[in-house]
């Protein structure tokens, strides 16, 4: 997931699996100064610790914002039988 300037944190992306990508799972862009919140979603882990460790924010450039994943499910998502 790539997240671009004037993301004002207003979006809410929730109960989604997000892992197993090649380099973050989640990456702020260039001028990305704001912080986004992803709670409650599937990381590949529920570890805190492990799930920072695949976003590209301002823990590897102080110019970024950070990225906050409260509330890490425990498991992923099954698509097919999901419901709120």
């Amino acid at each position: 997931m790539f997240v671009v300037t004037r993301s004002d944190d207003a979006a809410r992306i929730e109960y989604n699996n997000i892992a197993d990508n090649r380099q973050y799972n989640v990456k702020m862009g260039l001028e990305q100064r704001g912080d986004v919140t992803l709670p409650r979603n599937w990381w590949g882990s529920s570890d805190p610790a492990a799930i920072e460790r695949t976003f590209f924010d301002a823990r590897h450039d102080p110019a970024l914002g950070r990225v906050r994943a409260p509330e890490p499910l425990a498991g992923p998502i099954d698509p097919a039988g999901w419901q709120p």
